[in-house]
């Protein structure tokens, strides 16, 4: 195993975890209950950074 590539993944991974708000599981929850167009509007209302930040936490399973 490349210890620096598991290292790398273990900093992005603490990182990402201290963007972790209160009610972002429901808020990632909803998102991917709404309909491809819906999911469009949304992140034009929400924003790309917040999809993003969204995205990486459960991608890291933090939600």
């Amino acid at each position: 195993m490349n210890l620096t590539i598991y290292k790398a993944l273990q900093d992005a991974c603490e990182e990402t975890g201290k963007t972790l708000l209160p009610g972002d599981a429901e808020k990632w929850r909803a998102y991917e209950a709404l309909t491809p167009p819906e999911r469009m509007e949304w992140r034009k209302r929400e924003g790309h950074e917040e999809f993003c930040r969204l995205q990486r936490l459960s991608f890291h399973a933090f939600i």
